[in-house]
C-alpha cells in the first residue's frame, strides 16, 4: 500500500474526524500521474497602508472609477487610497462599528450602513436624500442607475440614470412574496433581489418608468440570511441562504456548500458573516468569515479551505478589493491595516502562515509503518543558513488524541533531490490511520503525494 490519498478539501463536521486543510489549496496537475493532486499555498499579506484606526468596515475599487483609488471605510472615518498606497482621509462621519455595502460608477460610490447612504466623489462625503427618509438596506448599480433596497419592506428604490437622486415614485416591489428584501446582487445583466424567504430575478428594460422587469420561472424559495456575506462571484453573486447553504447565482442558482460548511454557518453569529473574493492564478475563492474561522471556496476546483491568520480566530484580510496585475489589497478585520495579498509574499506580514493538510489511510488489518515519505517542494529555502521543516503527527482514533509532532527536513536551499521522510511510526491499526501535516517556515511550498513504506 505505497500511496497515502492526501486531503483535497477541509471537511469538519460533528464528531467525525475533521480533515484539515488551511491555508492550501486544491489544483489538478497533470504531472502528477497518480491522481494529478497539487496543494498550492495561498498568497500571503504584505503592508500597504495604514488607514486610520479601523477595523476596516468596507473597501471598493474600480478601474476607471473615481481615477482608480481605493474608497476605504475605516472605524467611522472615509479614506482615499491610491494604488501605490497614499492615503488621505474625506471629510465627514460614516456612524457604526459594522460593515458597510459599497456600490459605484465612474464618478460616484454610495455607502450604506444600515441608517443613513452616503455619496462620495473620492473628494467630499454627503448624504443622500431618500424618500419619506426611509432607513436604506442594501445597495447595487446596474445601467446607470443606483438600487437602494428598503430596509424591513420587500420594496426597493431607483436612481435617476447618472445620478443619486431617488424620486418618491421611482421604486417597485418584490413581487413573488412580501418578506423583506435582505441583498441585492448583479449578476452579468440581471439583478438578483434576495429576500429573507425567496429570491427573484429581474432584468434592465429601456423604460425610464419601469426600468426594471422581473424574469419569469426565474423565482427560488430559499433566502438570504444577511447582506454581508453576498458577494460578486464566478460571474454572478454568492450568498449565504436562510437554511445556512452557500449559493450561486450565475445564470441558474447552484449550492456551492457542503454540509460541513452548512452545519458551521448554522454555528456562527449571523451578525459575524461576511464575505468577499479575491483571484490567485486562475482561482477565483469566496472567502466568507464565520463566528470560528474563515473558509474559501475555489470556483476552479469547487472545493473549501480554511483560511487562518496567526493568533486571530478569522482571517485578517477579511475585505477585498482588486489592485489590479492579479493582485489584491485587504482589509483588516481588527486595525487600519491594508494588506497586499500576494503570492511573492510567503508569510502574513512577517507572521507564520499556518499551511495544514491531512490524510486518511483506512486499513482492514494491522501492518507496520516503516516510513512515510512525502513527494513535495524542498530546496527552497530563503537563505544558505535556513533550515526549514515540515511536522507531522498521527492518531490511531480517528484524531481524538495524537501522537507528538516529528519534524522532517525540507532541503536547505538548492537541495532539490532531498526527499521528506520519517521513519519508524510503529504498527498502525484498523480501521486506520489519520495524518495531520503542517509547515509554517516561510517557503514556497506544493505537495503532491504522500507514500507510505516505500523504498528510496
Amino acid at each position: 500500500m505505497p500511496k497515502l490519498p492526501l486531503a483535497r478539501s477541509a471537511y469538519k463536521r460533528g464528531d467525525l474526524p475533521e480533515v484539515p486543510l488551511a491555508n492550501l489549496f486544491f489544483e489538478v496537475d497533470p504531472l502528477n500521474q497518480d491522481d494529478q493532486v497539487s496543494l498550492l499555498a495561498r498568497g500571503g499579506l504584505s503592508s500597504f497602508a495604514t488607514v486610520g484606526s479601523g477595523p476596516i468596515r468596507g473597501i471598493w475599487r474600480q478601474d476607471g472609477a473615481l481615477s482608480g483609488v481605493f474608497v476605504v471605510v475605516s472605524g467611522t472615518s472615509l479614506y482615499k487610497v491610491t494604488t501605490s498606497g497614499t492615503v488621505t482621509q474625506i471629510t465627514g462621519t460614516i456612524s457604526g462599528t459594522a460593515p458597510v455595502r459599497m456600490t459605484g460608477s465612474a464618478s460616484t460610490v454610495l455607502i450604506s450602513n444600515d441608517t443613513a447612504l452616503y455619496s462620495t466623489d473620492g473628494s467630499t462625503l454627503s448624504t443622500v436624500t431618500l424618500p419619506d427618509t426611509f432607513t436604506p438596506g442594501d445597495i447595487g448599480y446596474i445601467n446607470g442607475r443606483f438600487i437602494v433596497c428598503k430596509k424591513d419592506t420587500h420594496r426597493y428604490y431607483w436612481s435617476g440614470v447618472g445620478t443619486t437622486v431617488f424620486d418618491a415614485l421611482d421604486y417597485a416591489s418584490a413581487e413573488m412574496s412580501s418578506d423583506p428584501l435582505i441583498s441585492v446582487g448583479i449578476a452579468t445583466d440581471e439583478v438578483w433581489f434576495l429576500g429573507s424567504e425567496t429570491v427573484e430575478v429581474s432584468q434592465p428594460t429601456a423604460d425610464p418608468d419601469a426600468p426594471f422587469v422581473r424574469v419569469q420561472g426565474r423565482s427560488f424559495s430559499m433566502g438570504c440570511a444577511t447582506k454581508l456575506a453576498t458577494s460578486p462571484f464566478n460571474n454572478g453573486v454568492a450568498w449565504v441562504g436562510n437554511d445556512n447553504a452557500v449559493w450561486l447565482a450565475a445564470g441558474e442558482v447552484s449550492r456551492l456548500s457542503n454540509s460541513a460548511i452548512e452545519e458551521r454557518i448554522r454555528n456562527s453569529t449571523r451578525s459575524d458573516l461576511r464575505a468577499t473574493r479575491c483571484y490567485q492564478d486562475g482561482h477565483e475563492f469566496y472567502v466568507l468569515t464565520l463566528s470560528d474561522g474563515t473558509v474559501a471556496y475555489d470556483a476552479a476546483s469547487k472545493l473549501w479551505a480554511d483560511w487562518t491568520s496567526y493568533g486571530k480566530t478569522v482571517f485578517r484580510g477579511h475585505l477585498m478589493a482588486p489592485l489590479g496585475s492579479g493582485q489584491w489589497v485587504a482589509g483588516d478585520a481588527t486595525d487600519g491595516k491594508l494588506w497586499l495579498f500576494s503570492t511573492s509574499n510567503l508569510t502574513d506580514n512577517g507572521d507564520p502562515i499556518s499551511r495544514e493538510f491531512g490524510a486518511w489511510l483506512q486499513l482492514d488489518r494491522s501492518e507496520k509503518n516503516t516510513n512515510l515519505l512525502l513527494d513535495c517542494t524542498v530546496g527552497s529555502a530563503a537563505s544558505l543558513s535556513d533550515d526549514p521543516m515540515i511536522a507531522m503527527r498521527y492518531s490511531e482514533d480517528r484524531g481524538h488524541e495524537w501522537f507528538d509532532w516529528q519534524l522532517a527536513p525540507l532541503g536547505r536551499q538548492g537541495q532539490y533531490q532531498h526527499v521528506a521522510e520519517w521513519r519508524q511510526l510503529g504498527l498502525m491499526k484498523r480501521p486506520g490511520r489519520s495524518f495531520h501535516f503542517r509547515v509554517t517556515d516561510p517557503v514556497n511550498i506544493t505537495i503532491r503525494r504522500a507514500l507510505i513504506n516505500e523504498r528510496i
